[in-house]
């Protein structure tokens, strides 16, 4: 797919003083490459643009020519690191084996699609008892999970999930 400005890469690349050698060592990615994102006839793919923002420091709708340099200023201007935490996070689950990535992007979408359960779910998290009885259950078998599970049943209908996460187990 081709660049809608493939002038944002090429300015960014000048700006910093570097040849299309330099940054192709840079991203890991050969000359080529760069030649091509600059002339518009490809478009970096995710990991690389997450490299671009990173090294440019600039969102990647800019690098992709979806906003103009004001508009880019203002949009880093106002974003916290989180923004760079999130890339980098995303940017290491993309290197994960599949069955892994699987699971932390289910639970990323479970909490993104359901927000108020999300919190919910956070809470719990962050509850070192939640872990405590994690490491137990995976211990034990199918029929004490089970167990476990309508025990779980019980103690919920005496405390509602509201009311439970007041409560220390």
């Amino acid at each position: 797919m081709a660049s809608k400005s493939p002038n944002a890469i090429k300015k960014l690349r000048i700006d910093k003083n570097l040849t299309q050698n330099e940054l192709a060592k840079i991203l890991n990615i050969s000359k080529s490459s760069i030649t091509n994102y600059e002339r518009g006839k490809r478009t970096p793919n995710a990991e690389i643009i997450a490299k671009m923002e990173k090294f440019f420091n600039v969102s990647a709708n800019y690098i992709l020519g979806n906003i103009s340099v004001a508009q880019n200023k203002e949009a880093c201007n106002s974003v916290s690191s989180d923004k760079d935490k999130t890339s980098e996070l995303f940017y290491e689950i993309s290197n994960l084996p599949s069955e892994k990535r699987n699971d932390l992007l289910f639970i990323i979408e479970l909490l993104y699609n359901d927000f108020e359960y999300g919190i919910e779910l956070k809470n719990i998290l962050q509850d070192k008892t939640f872990f405590e009885i994690m490491k137990h259950y995976n211990k034990i078998d199918n029929i004490g999970k089970n167990k476990m599970l309508e025990r779980s049943i019980e103690l919920y209908k005496l405390y509602p999930l509201k009311k439970l996460s007041q409560h220390t187990l």
